[in-house]
């Protein structure tokens, strides 16, 4: 996004209200990647967060990259805790 954006951003919230919608599981296998893309590419979504550990994290990278999705970034812990034997209690 250029920089002419953001400011419109910024004048606009405080004019009104600014939803955003965050596809979460990005990289989570092409698939949903393939599903994500299309969401963002027809407005449906502003942004979308990366499951850093999925199989197709690499992939949502680079489409990001190409296709200037906003990311943030998350992380399964559940995965990691039972690949290594851990018990979760809630």
């Amino acid at each position: 996004m250029s920089p002419d954006h953001y400011v419109l951003v910024a004048v606009m919230m405080h004019s009104q209200k600014i939803l955003l919608v965050t596809a979460d599981d990005f990289g989570y296998d092409c698939d949903r990647n393939r599903g994500i893309l299309e969401c963002f590419q027809k407005c449906a979504i502003t942004r979308a967060s990366v499951l850093v550990n999925g199989i197709a994290c690499s992939e949502a990278f680079a489409l990001a990259n190409l296709h200037n999705i906003p990311l943030g970034k998350q992380y399964y812990l559940a995965s990691l805790c039972f690949d290594k034997g851990f018990e979760i209690v809630i």
